[in-house]
């Protein structure tokens, strides 16, 4: 048994100086994170807290990077998932709307495959933006679109509050505070947008799926976020936002919606790139492996 004694004076008689995490950066051979813009936001910005000087460290920033997460795209995949509707891919296309015209029906949504399809698929926690998501949720309801909300969190009260006043009765949007997996699928499967607008997003999983099954991202830059979606360049695949506040985000559904009903030719194009990404593990495999054997990180 351990004793304190001379040989300990600093962290066994006063474990509350003791930080197991910084002790990790310290004396790893490699530390990474999810992804590169998260990695950044950590060691320039305000992500690390407390740890940010010790990432500033020039030796722990030489041996500091971020490589971007994977999705198991066997789980994920629209061409042979079992929990939605009807299968789909790049190419064939027309599974999407009969997932659409599924959900919509089972929901009691409108059947409508004209009206725009937002979900946001989410725990609801402070971290994913609650005032943004709520605001998103209004604005496309207000533009004739249609939103579908399934989550679960602290927040639950709010959502259940819309849900039974401003939205009762509602034939387009919906509000479940719950968490299914299979519902999940469904809702990606059928969604023309997804909407991710986190305050912070160390990598996300959400957009990645939702490119995947041929829902266009709206999302925050930040973290993974902003390395995984872009709304300019010949790898435009979404919509982005930067701010923080109610404006910024329903600026960004406005961009959304109008480029569905006036712009469809760029909507479909932003669709079709997304679903041609790789958001699988080989890539970022590879860049483990070169990340650990030296030659950095994304």
């Amino acid at each position: 048994m351990l004793r304190a004694s001379t040989h300990f004076p600093t962290f066994l008689p006063h474990p509350q100086r003791l930080c197991l995490l910084k002790g990790g950066l310290v004396y790893a051979n490699r530390v990474v994170t999810v992804s590169p813009t998260y990695a950044l936001e950590a060691s320039a910005g305000g992500a690390a807290g407390f740890l940010r000087s010790t990432l500033a460290r020039p030796d722990v920033a030489a041996k500091f990077g971020g490589v971007l997460n994977g999705i198991d795209v066997d789980m994920w995949d629209p061409r042979s998932d079992g929990l939605i509707a009807a299968p789909y891919g790049v190419g064939a296309m027309a599974g999407k709307a009969l997932n659409k015209k599924f959900l919509q029906m089972g929901l009691g949504l409108k059947v409508d495959p004209a009206a725009p399809l937002v979900v946001c698929v989410t725990r609801l926690v402070p971290q994913k933006g609650i005032h943004l998501i709520k605001r998103a949720i209004y604005r496309t309801a207000e533009r004739g679109g249609q939103a579908v909300l399934l989550g679960t969190g602290h927040a639950d009260g709010e959502f259940k509050a819309m849900a039974e006043h401003d939205f009762a009765g509602s034939d387009a949007v919906k509000l479940m505070l719950t968490y299914s997996e299979p519902l999940a699928h469904a809702l990606y499967a059928a969604a023309d947008v997804v909407l991710v607008p986190s305050l912070f997003e160390p990598c996300g999983l959400t957009q990645m799926i939702g490119l995947r099954y041929g829902a266009v991202p709206l999302v925050r830059r930040t973290g993974g976020l902003a390395d995984t979606v872009h709304d300019t360049g010949p790898r435009a695949n979404g919509f982005v936002f930067e701010g923080t506040d109610d404006a910024a985000v329903a600026s960004c559904v406005d961009d959304a919606l109008d480029a569905w009903w006036m712009d469809r030719d760029r909507f479909e194009e932003l669709r079709a790139r997304g679903m041609s990404d790789d958001v699988s593990w080989g890539a970022s495999a590879d860049s483990y492996l070169a990340f650990y054997a030296g030659e950095g990180g994304e």
